[in-house]
């Protein structure tokens, strides 16, 4: 057995600590990134938080504040952890660097640097100039992963594409003109979380004149993601059971708009940060061939099979993560070439 050294452990220690932090704040960042810190001085936490909600506090201040009054002088002689390379310009918010400057703390480990073009070592350059001693990256793959949708929305200027269906152990989605159920009510809530952390859902027409979908996320809190409708034949508008999903959606019914000029609408004009493609074969495999997604979640029902029926979509990606519930093996994959 190999032993890390003694501060690298520690290092990996508080930083794991911070990305536990960090996804706290995964349904209220919206365009900004899940970011965590904490402020140790003797190896003991004096301070931590995470960036709860866009336009508000970020992580390294929420820890800061956080410490209690008998701790406060110990700020100047603790260590700041943070997943993400502290923010060094003004935005919603003042420049993190210069909070930590105000404060004397002699000491930053970070997670990974900020993708931001604003950024991008330069805080780091910054910290450093002025005393700061800095450590890091730390756990940088761990952090990059945090920050997928903050990152891709800075480089690409769209929104982060996350496909979601259930298929049956013979690898169908469900049959013509027959519904089939497929996941167990645990991946049912499982889904209605993942709709929670993302802010819109995507269904194209087939789907939602078939299944009249509610498309909230009423078995999970929070705000529920704003629904999208691909509509190129704007079919929708004359099935009155859809007016009430119509008025709260945002509609795209123009037979030449492709699904490439959808997402760079959804985030230029709708401020769409991230999406949830909840839709047909069709709609799956076209964001899959034309390699607009980035992560897929794809429940297999390992119990369930119905030799003959709609063939689930096919991708090949590089599997993250698997989670069994009950008979459901749920599978998260993410596009190689995207991360």
């Amino acid at each position: 057995m190999q032993i890390k050294p003694l501060d690298t452990y520690k290092e990996n220690k508080y930083i794991n600590f911070c990305i536990s932090l960090a996804k706290n704040g995964i349904t209220g960042v919206f365009m900004n990134p899940m970011v965590g810190a904490c402020l140790i001085y003797e190896d003991r936490v004096i301070g931590f938080g995470y960036h709860k909600k866009y336009g508000g506090a970020h992580a390294e201040v929420e820890a800061i504040q956080s410490v209690k009054s008998q701790d406060r002088e110990l700020i100047s002689k603790a260590t700041l952890y943070v997943t993400l390379e502290p923010c060094n310009h003004y935005g919603k918010t003042g420049p993190c660097t210069e909070f930590i400057l105000q404060h004397k703390i002699p000491k930053l480990v970070f997670g990974c640097f900020d993708p931001n073009p604003l950024m991008q070592g330069k805080s780091i350059a910054f910290l450093q100039q002025n005393g700061v001693q800095t450590i890091g990256p730390i756990e940088d793959q761990k952090c990059r992963n945090l920050i997928q949708a903050f990152t891709k929305r800075n480089r690409e200027k769209k929104p982060f594409v996350t496909l979601k269906w259930a298929q049956t152990k013979d690898y169908y989605i469900g049959k013509e003109n027959e519904k089939v159920k497929i996941s167990n009510p645990i991946s049912d809530i499982y889904v209605h979380k993942l709709r929670s952390e993302h802010d819109g859902i995507l269904i194209g027409s087939e789907t939602a004149l078939r299944d009249l979908p509610l498309l909230n996320n009423r078995h999970w809190s929070g705000t529920s993601p704003k629904p999208i409708l691909l509509d190129r034949r704007n079919r929708l508008p004359h099935i009155s059971e859809l007016n009430s999903l119509l008025n709260k959606s945002i509609h795209f019914n123009k037979p030449e708009q492709n699904l490439e000029q959808v997402l760079d609408e959804l985030f230029a004009v709708h401020q769409i940060g991230s999406v949830l493609v909840e839709g047909g074969q069709q709609i799956l495999q076209s964001f899959i061939d034309q390699n607009l997604w980035d992560e897929a979640h794809i429940i297999t029902n390992k119990s369930l099979s119905i030799t003959s029926g709609i063939k689930a979509p096919f991708l090949q990606g590089q599997l993250f993560k698997t989670l069994q519930i009950k008979a459901d093996s749920i599978q998260i994959v993410q596009n190689l070439e995207k991360i």
